[in-house]
């Protein structure tokens, strides 16, 4: 902390510059000195992407936890005395606190007390500091009490819900409720298995929704697909063969699906797509790899289509098959 009292008489410029060339978790425990080092943290107008409130066996803020960048960046807070019980937990005040830039291994770590910040004021903290992020997201790793929840949230704007082992598809459905004006969904749990138990979620105007990621227990079937109503679907389960796709594909050529703008189906088990049976019956058009045709900007990052097989749906949209290694890709 000296060392944070003596940046303090550098002048404006000076701090700019010694700040801008230190990392974002030193750059943080700075900002907590005083208001004064608060505002001049502030002036330098640092961005992030998002914010994502993880609720595990303990709470954690997570500082765009998805993007390889320097603002990457994991905060833990700990209760005076953790619960490793199965039981929704409480919204507590923390204890001790832990940042650092990265988990494996961890980089530039920093520990101290709580200097009296509740959950809802570090994320007002860091809402201030770095301008207000494009999305804040909940990510629950188990249940929590949402009368506590819904407290520490209040001010900060949700746009994903994420969930993970091991959250009950009845606790996702329970928060879905206290949030019904979310953009992107991720189902991650293994409660998501049977997406005909969870159909209202299929069929809501989302951006984005995720769904197995990475995981093979999804059990999808055609019907499944069909009822989906986002922008951007990405799906991954050992039931999605090259056939359903391929039926999947000539129900959009016939006006299926109309909000969707791009779905990517992954193979988890590595085998290789068979383009013969994806494309049959839809009199594809193939695309030379020559030069870049388009790029669509997605939530998550630009497509860049070069090469791929072009669809025609009934109304005239063209769509573009594209084939990789493990996975498919179609684009609207």
């Amino acid at each position: 902390m000296s060392t944070t009292f003596s940046l303090l008489y550098l002048p404006k410029k000076a701090l700019h510059h010694v700040l801008y060339s230190i990392d974002y978790v030193d750059i943080v425990s700075f900002s907590l000195a005083s208001n004064k080092t608060k505002e001049v943290v502030k002036s330098l107008n640092l961005k992030i992407n998002d914010i994502n409130l993880t609720i595990g066996n303990i709470i954690g803020i997570q500082i765009d936890g998805f993007r390889n960048n320097p603002s990457r960046m994991l905060w833990n807070f700990y209760p005076e005395k953790e619960d490793n019980s199965t039981e929704p937990i409480p919204v507590y005040m923390p204890a001790r606190v832990i940042g650092m830039r990265d988990t494996n291994p961890p980089q530039n770590r920093v520990k101290y007390q709580n200097p009296g910040l509740s959950i809802q004021e570090w994320l007002a903290h860091f809402q201030y500091i770095f301008s207000f992020p494009e999305e804040n997201a909940l990510l629950f790793a188990r249940e929590v009490d949402m009368s506590s929840l819904i407290e520490t949230v209040r001010g900060f704007e949700i746009k994903s819900l994420r969930f993970i082992d091991p959250c009950s598809l009845e606790f996702a459905q329970m928060v879905l409720t206290q949030f019904p004006f979310i953009k992107r969904f991720f189902a991650c749990s293994r409660s998501f298995e049977d997406p005909s138990m969870y159909r209202n979620i299929l069929i809501q105007n989302l951006d984005v929704l995720f769904l197995g990621y990475h995981t093979p227990f999804l059990r999808m079937e055609l019907d499944d697909l069909l009822l989906i109503n986002s922008k951007e679907i990405y799906v991954c389960s050992l039931t999605i063969t090259n056939k359903v796709i391929n039926q999947f594909l000539k129900f959009w050529m016939r006006g299926s699906n109309p909000r969707m703008e791009v779905v990517n189906f992954d193979y988890p088990d590595g085998r290789f797509p068979d383009k013969d049976v994806l494309l049959k019956g839809t009199n594809y058009h193939e695309i030379s790899s020559n030069q870049v045709r388009h790029s669509k900007q997605l939530t998550y990052g630009p497509i860049v289509v070069k090469d791929g097989y072009d669809i025609r749906r009934s109304d005239g949209t063209v769509g573009t098959v594209l084939i990789r290694p493990q996975f498919i890709r179609f684009c609207v």
